[in-house]
């Protein structure tokens, strides 16, 4: 799996305008946006980094820093993109049934009704419950058996 490059000027340029990127503001950037960190607690990550709780949270008011870990998180998320997709499409074949949908919005095939709405109407009228579509949906992921002959006359 790719990882995020690591950060490696020492100005970037936001809205026209550099900001200086210290040694303690990249590594805060690169252990806030790795997910290899997510379940390590705020005291962990800055020890980690040797960074008080003063100096970050003095960061987390600093408006240019914040743009910069979102820019930093939103790279992270696209660098993992292949991963999380192919994930996905593997679970749903597999019959996640969560993942078939997931799958199905992420394509724009499918979206979800809310839970106020248990009916839909389909062009010919024919009323069909949110069960009904749902079970369509689950046989639009179910493997195609290639090795059956197909008995249908195409006359």
């Amino acid at each position: 799996m790719n990882r995020p490059k690591k950060i490696n000027k020492t100005k970037i340029n936001i809205d026209g305008k550099d900001i200086k990127l210290t040694d303690k503001k990249i590594k805060l950037l690169d252990v806030l946006s790795d997910p290899n960190y997510k379940k390590d607690t705020l005291t962990s990550k800055l020890k980690r980094i040797g960074m008080t709780h003063q100096y970050y949270y003095q960061l987390m008011k600093d408006s240019e820093f914040l743009k910069l870990l979102k820019l930093r998180n939103i790279s992270t998320v696209v660098s993992y993109s292949p991963h999380i997709i192919k994930s996905v499409i593997d679970k749903a074949m597999s019959g996640n049934y969560m993942q078939q949908k997931l799958a199905l919005e992420m394509s724009g095939d499918y979206t979800p009704q809310s839970p106020l709405i248990n009916i839909l109407i389909d062009n010919s009228n024919a009323v069909r419950s949110e069960n009904e579509l749902d079970k369509e949906i689950t046989s639009l992921f179910n493997p195609i058996d290639i090795t059956k002959e197909d008995n249908t006359n195409d006359t």
